[in-house]
Parts: structure tokens; C-alpha cells; sequence
């Protein structure tokens, strides 16, 4: 979501990822600096802030979430390369060497 100032100088909250279109207001009109936003259903919202502004909140917008994806992936693998303290650890009678398997729950 994005943060959008109404032409009536309302602030609004606008889905990013439902923005199809976003145009100048009318030009020569009293909204020169506004934008008109259409959305992928059809629907228009006349905002405040400029297109360059709109398009940059957008980019940020979405840039923000692959960086919140990059790090909560790093950190799952993070996680899961991560034994647990709480699971018993027993020697592999397997292996030598001195390598442990982690059992826990519904395993071997």
C-alpha cells in the first residue's frame, strides 16, 4: 500500500499492485500537478502528488517487498540450517568421524 493525498487533501492508502494507469490530471486545468491514477478495474482516483511521485512510491513500494522477501528467506534457511536444543542429538552408528544426526519427532 501506498500513501496518497486526495485532491480534497484527504489522505488514502492505495494498492499498489492495482494500478494499471497513472496519467497527468487534465492539462490547463487547476490540477496541472495532480495525477490521475486508473486502476486495473476501471475505477480513477485524483491525486495530489505528480506522476514522477506516484510512479517513485510505487517503485519504492515494491522494491521494500523484495527486500522483506530476501531477508525472510535468508533468514528461514538461516533457521532451518539451525539445530534445535531442545531435539535429542545421537551418534551416527552410520558414520565415523564424529557426525551427528538430529531426531526429533515422526523420524527415524
Amino acid at each position: 500500500m501506498i500513501r496518497l493525498t486526495r485532491r480534497n487533501g484527504g489522505e488514502m492508502y492505495l494498492n499498489a499492485d492495482l494500478v494499471a494507469t497513472v496519467e497527468p490530471a487534465a492539462a490547463g486545468g487547476p490540477d496541472v500537478r495532480c495525477s490521475m491514477i486508473t486502476l486495473v478495474d476501471g475505477q480513477r482516483v485524483l491525486v495530489k502528488e505528480t506522476v514522477d511521485e506516484v510512479v517513485r512510491r510505487i517503485t519504492r513500494y515494491r522494491a521494500t517487498l523484495l527486500t522483506l522477501t530476501e531477508e525472510m528467506s535468508t533468514q528461514a534457511l538461516a533457521a532451518a540450517a539451525t539445530p534445535n536444543p531442545r531435539d535429542p542429538v545421537e551418534p551416527d552408528s552410520r558414520s565415523s568421524g564424529g557426525l551427528f544426526v538430529l531426531r526429533g519427532e515422526g523420524g527415524d
